[in-house]
């Protein structure tokens, strides 16, 4: 059987996502279709009736910034909100190509990069975002490319990598303040994993530390600026009294965490901080919180992040002898854990989740196929060994 190319699984992709665009113009609004992204569309063409203000303004806020590149698409077309999930997903089926070039690069195994393609054009929440005209998508649009330059640092360590690295996490944070804790994680990525440049200590540690001060020099500079800070009250020095703030207020909805899970400050509240973070990654599945029919979409999506941690912990030997896949992991965890301390609800999680999961995607989708090959190379191995001892019996 002929296997499936990768241009035929982004054709794939962008129909299936294309069709949702029709179905949530024509039919009927897809879930997280209404509240905010009509919200981003109206500022969109509002922009084009009452005219724009300084461009710079625009910088600082997520939603203006994805209705700003909204707007020039209605002054060329005019007001079809279908142009804008159109939009969404052609860059949504950019996201399928570069995980695959990210996975490719990272594993050097086609058949394990075909699958990342795969899951990553058919995973529910990316292929949703895809259709809708939201933050989601150009988020992890900018994360998978971050990733790419991740890797190539980790397979040949250069300070241009991680300037790349930091100028992609920078414009993600662009469209949503949270990801700009992607750049402090590579630092600890960096500290955390050891470089292949054996035999030459000194260059290694001169590339890392050049790396470093690379990255705290673009936080400063995103820190002072505020730019894509708006979710931190415009600097990181604010994000601790934005967090408080946060959880002062109640929580409401079907979908909100219970009241206990909030964080009041105090030492007393440090054993909710696991539990936030396990609700963040797996709600409403674990803990069980499906009060409606309409919660069951959030199951399946719970339970695909639970599939791909378990193929991270059934096959941790084959990560642990990647250092490109440990950073990732490392990256992943961080943005998860920030983001789960700044939600309340389940439903906002599992938006929020999807920002990363190319991430989670290109690293553990791969890993079945990865252990199938090494358990056949293993085997020939032996077939092999067995093979020529009884030649060398025989002769």
């Amino acid at each position: 059987m002929k296997r499936i190319d990768i241009f035929s699984i982004l054709i794939i992709g962008l129909i299936l996502r294309l069709i949702l665009v029709i179905v949530n113009s024509e039919f009927f609004t897809l879930p997280q279709g209404g509240a905010d992204a009509i919200l981003f569309e109206r500022i969109a063409w509002n922009q084009v009736t009452n005219g724009r203000g300084e461009l710079t303004s625009y910088f600082r806020s997520g939603p203006e910034l994805l209705s700003l590149l909204g707007s020039f698409a209605y002054e060329i077309a005019g007001r079809r909100p279908s142009l804008l999930g159109i939009m969404m997903s052609l860059l949504g089926t950019s996201v399928i190509y570069l995980s695959y070039k990210a996975a490719l690069l990272l594993w050097g195994d086609i058949r394990a990069a075909r699958i990342v393609a795969w899951v990553t054009a058919l995973f529910p929440q990316l292929t949703l975002h895809s259709a809708l005209f939201l933050r989601e998508i150009p988020v992890s649009l900018w994360l998978t490319i971050a990733v790419i330059f991740l890797i190539h640092y980790a397979q040949r360590p250069r300070a241009s990598c991680i300037a790349a690295y930091a100028a992609c996490i920078t414009i993600g944070a662009l469209f949503h303040s949270g990801v700009i804790f992607a750049i402090p994680a590579m630092i600890l990525a960096l500290s955390m994993t050891r470089s292949k440049i054996y035999g030459k200590k000194v260059r290694s540690l001169i590339i890392n530390l050049s790396a470093t001060i690379i990255l705290l020099a673009v936080v400063y500079v995103v820190n002072e600026t505020g730019y894509g800070l708006e979710k931190f009250g415009g600097s990181l020095d604010e994000a601790l009294e934005t967090f408080e703030a946060n959880e002062s207020r109640g929580t409401l909805g079907g979908a909100a965490f219970p009241d206990w899970m909030r964080i009041r400050g105090g030492i007393s509240d440090i054993w909710k901080v696991p539990i936030r973070f396990i609700a963040f990654l797996f709600a409403p599945l674990v803990p069980l919180m499906v009060r409606s029919s309409s919660h069951l979409f959030g199951v399946f999506d719970s339970a695909m992040y639970l599939f791909l941690l378990w193929q991270l912990y059934r096959n941790r030997d084959i990560v642990a002898q990647n250092r490109a896949a440990k950073m990732l992991i490392v990256i992943f965890l961080i943005i998860s854990f920030v983001y789960a301390m700044g939600v309340s609800n389940f439903g906002t999680a599992v938006r929020h989740r999807a920002k990363a999961a190319p991430l989670l995607i290109i690293v553990a989708a791969g890993l079945p196929e990865l252990r199938r090959r090494l358990r056949q190379r293993k085997a020939t191995e032996m077939t092999y060994g067995r093979t020529t001892r009884a030649l060398s019996t025989h002769v």
